[in-house]
């Protein structure tokens, strides 16, 4: 069986990865294994990459799974592409088992990230979510409890910062180590996907050509791509931003090495 040119995204969630694939995924030479990009999704291998997906401990049957993806995978296309998140911390194991895969290593600014990330998975729960007295539980405590607790609960801004932290610093090994890699940040193909799409061509000519779009459907949003950041980052209060940098504090070097400052 032929195989295809194996194209990984491995970016943090909510960084901007499915506005990028499916701007990737206007190359007539490509094709996505999920709606989203993400192979995790797909139903053969769906419960074993979700089983601890960011336990960096965990290992994938990258064997198994390659083959699930070549049955699912558009044998008219030159290009598989593939997003799933936690793809990050095991890029060195992927790229053993598919063979001239390319690696895309993407990242956003921090207080953007960990803003959209509690908004989108976190606040509701935060909200309902009351101690025995009836009272909101702060934002520390339910960090606290996390730490303490097998329960998934809610997560506070230090821990999703934590979060960042741990996954950055992947992020800064994948572009040391791997064989064939690119570097894209959020805000660089947010700001100018022109130069973006001349970048991509130049490190991926198989993709031969392509598109920027007039609108992207991403989540629960339609829009034309366009830096949110700013919007994102003014839904923090003073205390959340404060949270934020205290963590961030601790790893100013891998700030830098991003090209990311406190604010």
């Amino acid at each position: 069986m032929k195989e295809p040119l194996y194209l990984f995204l491995l970016a943090l969630n909510n960084s901007g990865s499915t506005a990028f694939i499916k701007f990737l995924n206007t190359s007539p030479n490509t094709s996505m294994l999920t709606s989203n990009g993400e192979g995790q999704w797909l139903p053969p291998v769906q419960k074993i990459m979700r089983e601890r997906p960011w336990d960096p401990t965990r290992e994938m049957p990258w064997e198994f799974i390659q083959a699930k993806y070549l049955e699912k995978w558009n044998h008219n296309s030159k290009i598989l592409l593939e997003k799933s998140p936690p793809n990050l911390l095991r890029a060195k194991s992927i790229q053993k088992v598919f063979p001239g895969v390319k690696f895309i290593v993407m990242n956003r600014n921090r207080y953007a990230q960990c803003s959209s990330c509690f908004f989108r998975y976190h606040k509701t729960q935060l909200l309902w979510k009351k101690s025995v007295k009836g009272k909101i539980k702060s934002l520390l405590n339910i960090a606290d409890e996390h730490n303490n607790s097998k329960k998934k609960i809610p997560k506070g801004f230090s821990e999703i910062a934590s979060e960042w932290l741990f996954k950055s610093e992947y992020q800064k090994y994948n572009l040391e180590t791997l064989n064939n890699v690119m570097q894209i940040s959020y805000e660089e193909f947010a700001q100018d996907p022109i130069a973006t799409k001349h970048k991509m061509l130049e490190f991926c000519p198989e993709l031969e050509t392509l598109d920027i779009p007039d609108k992207l459907h991403v989540k629960d949003r339609v829009s034309h791509i366009r830096n949110f950041n700013q919007e994102q980052i003014e839904e923090l209060k003073k205390e959340d931003l404060q949270a934020i940098s205290d963590v961030l504090r601790s790893r100013l070097d891998l700030l830098d090495y991003f090209g990311y400052e406190l604010i």
